[in-house]
């Protein structure tokens, strides 16, 4: 065994050599992991945070696909993986690991693909909302705009009212038709006489035909009454002015009674307008607060830090094993050598050898014996 160990020893440095040599060409490569949760506001409102939907499971999904095909140009996928963890009782998470040579540089990517993962999330959550929100927006403006235009119109009409009150017009109507008839009675006063004949042609006809001489002989006094009261009555005032004025307060109160209608009718418009532009205006507001309460977020819950060993802890192992495989490697070429070494060395391997039993054996005794 003392004749063999310098060729151990000898086999132990070549391997410690080569193992050491390989160890500083074979870089140590360094891992960084980082911790997303999906959590919705719900949650904070007494809902169980662990509620899972589809929508969630889908939106986590989208957000990974445009993760990879986003940072998946510049960096191969094998330096990082994106894994969702997520179970029945426990909230989802995104687990971001990334693995580089150098230190700073696994960090540096974890931080890029969490913080990336939190934008997208937002961009998504954000597209999504705009596009629910859309109608009712579009509802709310057309509302807005009926509702400027029922208020513009409301404003022309208004700005176009008669000066004159309804109740005025009505009593001074009624005045001037008062004083027509007064007129017109005044007027058309008849003689005892003629009121007689009246009454007796409205006799005759109950009993003759138009063409009896008795209903003819009446007429014909009738029209001589008639002729001679023309002639003997005096000049009678005209008429046309007192109508005209009549006419005139009925337009007038038709006028004030058309504008009346025509207002309650753009009142009415203006409610109508007012009330939808309400309703469209509280919908949208009752959807953005549930789509911001419902909102689906990615939250960073534990930031990029290396996991598993330092470098100098890994280099320190490492250097243990090279030294434990050349140790190793030294043992068994010692032992080898010693087993397939065929020189005599004790009594028993004379008997092996050549089958015979010594009876004793001399020591080397070397340079004594010349």
């Amino acid at each position: 065994m003392l004749r063999n160990l310098p060729i151990a020893i000898t086999v132990a440095i070549i391997a410690a050599s080569f193992g050491w040599l390989g160890l500083r060409h074979i870089p140590i490569e360094h891992t960084a992991a980082a911790r997303l949760v999906l959590e919705r506001q719900v949650g904070l409102t007494g809902s169980p945070k662990a509620q899972r939907t589809s929508e969630e499971v889908q939106h986590i999904q989208s957000v990974i696909h445009a993760l990879t095909a986003e940072i998946g140009g510049s960096d191969s996928v094998e330096t990082y993986t994106l894994d969702v963890q997520t179970s029945r009782d426990k909230p989802t998470y995104l687990y971001v690991t990334a693995t580089k040579p150098a230190a700073q540089e696994s960090v540096a990517l974890v931080q890029t693909l969490s913080k990336r993962g939190v934008e997208i999330s937002d961009t998504l959550q954000a597209k999504q909302m705009a596009a629910a929100l859309s109608r009712l927006q579009d509802r709310l403006n057309d509302s807005q705009i009926k509702l400027s235009h029922a208020q513009d119109a409301l404003a022309t009409h208004r700005s176009n009212a008669p000066t004159s009150q309804l109740d005025t017009l009505r009593v001074q109507a009624a005045l001037a038709r008062a004083a027509l008839r007064t007129h017109e009675t005044q007027t058309a006063q008849e003689s005892p006489a003629l009121t007689k004949l009246t009454a007796d042609l409205a006799a005759a006809r109950s009993l003759y035909s138009d063409i009896h001489p008795k209903v003819r002989l009446i007429r014909a006094r009738i029209e001589q009454a008639q002729r001679t009261a023309a002639t003997n009555a005096p000049t009678p005032k005209p008429t046309q002015p007192m109508m005209q004025r009549v006419l005139d307060l009925d337009a007038q109160i038709a006028g004030q009674v058309q504008y009346a209608a025509v207002t309650r009718q753009l009142e009415q418009a203006f409610d109508a307008a007012s009330f939808a532009s309400t309703v469209a205006h509280n919908a949208l507001s009752t959807a953005q607060s549930k789509h911001v309460a419902d909102r689906i977020r990615l939250k960073v819950v534990e930031d990029a830090n290396l996991i598993g060993r330092g470098e100098d802890s890994m280099r320190d192992i490492l250097h243990g094993v090279i030294l434990l495989a050349a140790l190793a490697a030294a043992g068994v070429v010692l032992v080898l050598r010693i087993k397939f070494d065929a020189r005599l060395r004790r009594p028993s391997d004379l008997h092996r050898t050549l089958g015979l039993v010594p009876f004793a054996t001399l020591p080397d005794l070397g340079p004594s014996l010349s």
